[in-house]
């Protein structure tokens, strides 16, 4: 050869999956498309008559043709779907064949499509190197073709064109298991798990994006006692119970009575269970386009949302059994305190909005949440008659009672639940003051914990707005007055600027829930994950 074609490509098995998603060929293959890339005339007319009535595996041949490198290329562009090119080498100029096999390599990172170089002139064969280089997968001289010969090198990379084709496919469908998965473990609760998988689903089956909660009303069905003969259904975001003769379609209960993934048409449905309860998910494609439909890799992906189903069911369970302890904790501390019920709850719920406000991130912001109700544990150690004194303590009994900080600490500390780790925190360190003049460590600024400096806020908030047995409620003007005061003394300058920025909404809390006091039970019942409110459409 006089020259190399332009282009270095490099071919390799990652480069035909990522031609393949980026096309993203999920419709079944409906007939075989063969480009002829060839200066002569008569070599299209000789190659036509040739494979003229052959079909493969049930479908017939599409002729392509193209007479330059410049033709070729269009074609190309145009067709992402070619199986078989067969190219010449030599056209205008020496290496222009090389040229159209390396822009479909490099340009369109097509890695599927299989060339075959043809080539009336022996001599100019080209080096292994560039046969390796743009993956071409035979070379030929033209003479050598008789039509048997052709005929069976044309079936043969049809063959491999399928074969890559269906593993790029498989390969393309288990990365979306994994891109689901990944997505999964980020939920925060079943619900919010729900609706990104739905809305996944949706996506890969469809191409659609679902934006509104409105649109998975009738789409995903939480059932119980599945392995019954009666099965309830629960439209998930209505909470509306269905009847199961007034279910979309009946693919849904036997997607759950046979445990498999089902198709019918047009529509879909994946589960994910839990011994006798799970999600049913149903998907409706409305397009031309039928989605080809592999029950192996749909029961793949059945069996990984159910997987997810039952750690994010565990994990709920878990924080259920916290809920329960805190509650339990909580009905000791109400013994002592008669205070505690309705403003451990008034706490909890402005160190919910003041976290958020901050910033945090939603996690912290639940733990914070939870464990806020805990931050005056300590005070069940303290002897009634200082905890309940009616009016002003004495030098001792002052010091008594600030051991409660620390007494809370002790009992909540190192334990191996998150949730009480955080509650010690809280315990340990809501007395502290930005300036340093607080208890019981007299730490200062950034080195107070931000769970301390936000349950500071909402503890002093809610007992200078509250009747005590040693002193009567402020009005709340005079209560926004000292906060002004006290910005960068006893508070976070930032925490507090945001708490005085958002006042009335946290007046507006303490007023819903100043309508007496609360059992522990009412205290915590809504204090796990909520559901979501709808995004916006």
């Amino acid at each position: 050869m006089t020259s190399e074609p332009s282009g270095n490509g490099k071919h390799s098995e990652h480069n035909a999956v990522t031609s393949f998603l980026r096309y993203d060929k999920t419709a079944p293959l409906k007939e075989w498309k063969l480009l002829i890339v060839d200066d002569e005339d008569d070599v299209h007319r000789i190659s036509r008559l040739s494979l003229t009535g052959i079909r493969y595996d049930g479908m017939k041949i599409r002729f392509l043709s193209a007479y330059s490198k410049e033709e070729a290329c269009r074609v190309l562009k145009e067709n992402d779907d070619i199986a078989l090119v067969l190219l010449d080498v030599v056209m205008e100029t020496d290496h222009a064949g090389l040229d159209v096999a390396a822009y479909i390599r490099n340009d369109l990172q097509n890695y599927l499509t299989r060339i075959v170089l043809r080539t009336g002139q022996p001599g100019q064969a080209p080096e292994d190197g560039i046969l390796d280089r743009f993956d071409i997968d035979d070379y030929r001289e033209k003479t050598d073709l008789t039509a048997q010969k052709l005929r069976t090198l044309v079936r043969s990379n049809f063959h491999a064109y399928k074969d890559k084709r269906d593993l790029c496919q498989i390969t393309h469908r288990i990365i979306n298991i994994n891109e689901i998965s990944h997505g999964i473990v980020s939920c925060e609760s079943i619900f919010e798990g729900a609706r990104y998988v739905y809305r996944t689903l949706v996506k890969l089956l469809t191409g659609v994006t679902v934006d509104s909660e409105d649109d998975m009303k009738g789409h995903i069905f939480s059932f119980i006692n599945a392995g019954g003969d009666h099965i309830t259904y629960i439209d998930y975001i209505t909470s509306a119970t269905v009847p199961e003769d007034k279910l979309p379609d009946n693919i849904i209960p036997r997607t759950i009575r046979e445990n498999r993934a089902q198709h019918s048409g047009c529509r879909y449905t994946f589960m994910s269970s839990a011994d006798f309860h799970g999600m049913v998910y149903y998907i409706e494609n409305s397009g031309d386009e039928l989605i080809e439909f592999d029950q192996d890799i749909a029961n793949l992906l059945q069996e990984t949302l159910s997987t997810h189903y039952r750690n994010m069911y565990l994990n709920d369970l878990i924080n259920r059994n916290q809920r329960e302890i805190m509650y339990r904790i909580c009905e000791v501390v109400e013994t002592r305190s008669k205070e505690s019920g309705v403003h451990v709850k008034r706490v909890s719920a402005y160190c919910e909005l003041l976290a958020r406000l901050s910033g945090m991130p939603s996690k912290d912001v639940e733990l914070l949440k939870k464990a806020a109700p805990l931050h005056d544990l300590g005070k069940i150690a303290i002897p009634d008659e200082i905890l309940h004194k009616p009016g002003k303590l004495n030098d001792y009994e002052w010091q008594v009672m600030k051991t409660h900080a620390q007494i809370g600490y002790e009992m909540l500390k190192d334990s191996e639940i998150e949730l009480f780790n955080v509650a010690a925190e809280v315990a340990f360190y809501h007395h502290e003051k930005w300036n340093g003049k607080g208890y019981p460590n007299g730490l200062a600024g950034e080195a107070i914990p931000i769970n301390g400096r936000i349950t500071a806020i909402a503890d002093v908030f809610d007992a200078l707005a509250s009747d005590r047995c040693y002193k009567k409620k402020w009005p709340m003007d005079k209560i926004y007055t000292l906060f002004k005061e006290e910005r960068g003394q006893h508070f976070d300058p930032h925490l507090c600027d945001l708490f005085i920025e958002h006042f009335d909404e946290f007046v507006a809390i303490r007023e819903s829930l100043d309508s007496g006091e609360l059992t522990a039970e009412e205290m915590f019942q809504n204090l796990g994950p909520q559901k979501p409110a709808p995004e916006a459409g």
